[in-house]
């Protein structure tokens, strides 16, 4: 595979679901730049990436690479936009040099050896982004508070080294950009308890609760927060211990015998259908309103309601986001009902005639996916392969699996743990489109993710 198709589509895991904030377009632009820098302008904003900055060049755009390493996202989505002729995504440059200089990590502090510690703190909202300085005496030892609440995720500590400081970050972005605030302390004689190591893992496990905290403090974990029934938060703290490898966990999280809420999304050609149950108003007009943003008011039917005693879920303002990601994909279906989520994304790219080889298109439909499953740690996905219906069966059988075993590989790359996929051939069974024309057979040479809960998917069901 191409050395650019490669990092492309790794900076496009990097890159998911993060707004970034403001669009900034020099002065002194002609009218036709001026225009197409608005259009630009709302397009980012109705896809809910804002911020990076952006220079306007006649029909070409160049992208300031931000901090974060996520302008790439923001480069996909400018080129989609009507008039636009290039994007081309800049380097970061030091201050004061013209050395190019590798993306930082949102949130890493400042290493501190004195018992006091200057931590940097950056906070990122759909509206601004701010850093700000303050010093603090440095904790006897390793600590942790992750907070799920209201939509939003924040995440403080003091951890040992700046390795350990980047993995947490890394994974509240995946997990929650971009509703994300950091404020962590390197601190390296705070020491490194062995929950460390599966901090990062612990902190994406909150939307198994509505609302709560994780708190690792002197080695004692401690959970506080809100959640719909005994079974969930049994869950949860079992998941909980285990990942960060304690005998126990101090439990204090009220049981509000909330039901779940339902939620589908299909679409189908032009069109998106958005059905189900969901817990108000305000998170109503969140999902309705993401998905028009993208697919324009015309293409989505709109038949969701808004139900009473039902829980509020992170997932529900993530939607806007998987909207997005999810377009490229002419098919879809997603199911969100007691918790669990499931569905498919078919189509969107093809092999080429008697090819197992991934193209760049396949690839990015590829990304989509990983993107998903690195956002539910509880999906699996059964990544299906399929042939037109030229040549015989037991050829076409083999290649199909030959294309399921190309896409999990490159998934595995992406960072996907392989526990998590399936790779399973149809030959040339499950045809998208009639195999009467080059057009339609080229439709059905392809591959497809159907992802639910992980113990049905790796055991076939």
């Amino acid at each position: 595979m191409a050395k650019y198709s490669r990092y492309r589509w790794i900076a496009f895991l990097g890159v998911l679901w993060v707004v970034v904030v403001g669009v900034a377009v020099i002065s002194g632009l002609d009218r036709y730049e001026g225009d197409l820098a608005e259009r630009s302008a709302d397009a980012l904003a109705a896809a809910g990436l804002d911020g990076v900055p952006i220079e306007v060049d006649g029909r070409d755009i160049d992208v300031e690479e931000s901090p974060d390493g996520r302008a790439q996202r923001v480069a996909e989505v400018l080129r989609g936009v009507e008039g636009v002729r290039d994007v081309d995504v800049r380097p970061l440059v030091a201050q004061g040099s013209d050395e190019r200089t590798a993306p930082t990590v949102l949130g890493t502090v400042v290493e501190q050896t004195t018992t006091t510690a200057t931590t940097t703190t950056t906070t990122t909202t759909a509206a601004t982004t701010t850093t700000t300085a303050t010093t603090t005496t440095i904790p006897a030892a390793a600590a942790l508070d992750a907070t799920l609440a209201g939509g939003a995720f924040r995440l403080t500590g003091v951890v040992p080294d700046e390795a350990t400081a980047a993995a947490l970050i890394a994974a509240a972005n995946v997990a929650y950009a971009p509703f994300v605030e950091t404020d962590i302390t390197v601190a390296p004689e705070a020491g490194s308890p062995p929950w460390l190591a599966g901090a990062p893992q612990a902190i994406t496990l909150l939307p198994m609760i509505s609302e709560g905290t994780i708190r690792v403090e002197n080695d004692a974990v401690s959970l506080r927060g809100r959640s719909p029934n005994e079974a969930y938060l049994a869950a949860f703290e079992q998941a909980v211990a285990a990942t960060l490898g304690v005998g126990a966990v101090d439990s204090d999280v009220e049981i509000t015998g909330l039901a779940a809420p339902r939620f589908t999304a299909i679409r189908s050609g032009d069109t998106l259908t958005l059905g189900g149950t969901l817990p108000s108003e305000e998170i109503r007009q969140i999902i309705v309103g993401g998905a028009n943003a993208v697919y324009g008011e015309d293409a989505v039917v709109d038949q969701t309601e808004v139900g009473e005693g039902l829980y509020t879920s992170f997932w529900m303002y993530t939607m806007p986001g998987i909207f997005q990601i999810a377009q490229p994909f002419p098919e879809y279906e997603l199911l969100v009902e007691d918790g669990v989520t499931t569905g498919a994304l078919r189509g969107g790219a093809s092999f080429a005639f008697g090819s197992a080889e991934l193209t760049p298109e396949l690839m990015e439909l590829l990304g989509v996916g990983a993107a998903i499953l690195a956002r539910d740690l509880s999906l699996g996905t059964s990544v299906e392969g399929h042939t037109d219906s030229i040549g015989s069966n037991t050829f076409n059988q083999e290649l199909s699996e030959q294309r399921a075993r190309a896409a999990v590989d490159f998934l595995v790359s992406l960072g996907i743990s392989p526990d998590r996929l399936v790779a399973r051939g149809f030959g040339e069974e499950r045809p998208l489109a009639p195999n009467d024309t080059p057009e339609s057979r080229t439709l059905n040479r392809r591959v497809e993710f159907v992802f639910g809960p992980l113990a049905d998917v790796t055991s076939g069901n």
